[in-house]
């Protein structure tokens, strides 16, 4: 099955997540016309311009109240499952129902916070220098968006979490393991109550790639026809060495220069992160797929951000002025090009990126 790259974005990547929440992911988040890619722990997000364009549309036409109901919604939920995961954690008969909601639970995350994708902004950032009720919402998207992301942690990334909580049950009922469990799709976990598992082959392909295409349903592709659309997106070797992207925040400055320090961001193990942000030194270059609230000690330090993707409110951008530090974003592969240690120079009038010097030359 082949793809046309040229009908995509590109618009996310992280390491450590599992089939499992990309299930999840597409179903409750990404919009129609997503291809979500998984090979070898990295994770990739693709969206249709047409999608974009319709997400563009629909932040052009929001106000403020809609805004206040969706971050109620994302309170409560978040309220109510911090209540139930000690409630959950202690049960004795977990059942099938109870699979169900705390997975509704999820979904209802999932979709409300879908409202603060950064593509859904990127129109309303550039209008509202001259409409005040744009420049209205871009405050409200900047004040709430990276406060409640922060909220998906506890709740989905941590080994006593809503999230792990649920896993653990079932695993526990179905006698399948957690490990194995990743590679279960929310419905092939409800059957698990009727005694029906996922065979050894699926679970094999599962691992060896997958790919998540939704466009009027969601299609999930685990064999020749997944590799096919990996290498139609593969970003062809012969492609220029020059590195550019969207200038989020300059700071006043012209120009940046420092060393890099590569931080890629590791679901699957916080101390990996932890770690990574305890031997960055002040003034680096800070350079990720994207960042999130977990990376705030590392841009703290940060001379300069850089990140593969992300739009004007992304989290790394609000973060980046926030900080009043420089930063550019959807350079689609700085954390592919550039080395720890590596000295460059961002120009932050044009957004090119000038490596001037590889430590390991």
């Amino acid at each position: 099955m082949k793809i046309n790259p040229a009908d995509y974005v590109f618009t996310f990547e992280a390491q450590g997540t599992t089939f499992q929440f990309e299930d999840i992911d597409s179903s409750y988040y990404t919009p129609e016309g997503s291809l979500i890619v998984g090979k070898d722990g990295v994770v990739r997000t693709y969206i249709a311009k047409e999608a974009i364009k319709r997400m563009q549309e629909f932040g052009e036409s929001q106000k403020p109240s809609d805004l206040y109901a969706i971050v109620a919604s994302i309170q409560a939920v978040r309220d109510s499952v911090l209540v139930e995961t000690s409630e959950y954690a202690g049960k004795e008969t977990f059942t099938i129902d109870d699979a169900r909601h705390m997975f509704d639970q999820l979904a209802s995350l999932f979709r409300d916070y879908f409202y603060f994708d950064f593509s859904n902004w990127d129109t309303v950032f550039q209008k509202s220098k001259s409409d005040p009720e744009m420049m209205e919402m871009v405050r409200l998207v900047e004040q709430y968006k990276n406060e409640l992301r922060a909220y998906f942690d506890p709740i989905m990334f941590t080994d006593d979490g809503y999230y792990a909580v649920l896993l653990g049950h079932v695993s526990k009922v179905s006698g399948v393991s957690r490990e194995e469990l990743n590679w279960y799709r929310e419905a092939e976990i409800y059957n698990l109550f009727d005694g029906m598992r996922v065979s050894p082959e699926d679970i094999a392909w599962r691992k060896k790639g997958y790919v998540f295409q939704k466009d009027d349903g969601i299609q999930v592709f685990s064999d020749i026809e997944a590799q096919e659309i990996m290498q139609s997106l593969a970003t062809p070797a012969s492609i220029a060495q020059t590195l550019s992207g969207k200038i989020a925040h300059a700071a006043g400055k012209d120009k940046v220069a420092g060393n890099v320090r590569l931080i890629l961001r590791d679901y699957s193990d916080v101390s990996v992160l932890k770690e990574s942000m305890r031997r960055m030194q002040e003034g680096e270059i800070l350079v990720s797929q994207s960042t999130d609230p977990e990376l705030l000690e590392a841009m703290k330090k940060a001379t300069a951000i850089v990140t593969d993707v992300g739009g004007m409110l992304s989290h790394a951008a609000i973060t980046a002025r926030e900080l009043n530090i420089p930063c550019v974003v959807g350079t689609e592969r700085a954390s592919k090009m550039l080395k720890d240690g590596q000295r460059v120079e961002i120009d932050l009038r044009t957004g090119e990126i000038t490596m001037l010097h590889d430590p390991k030359a």
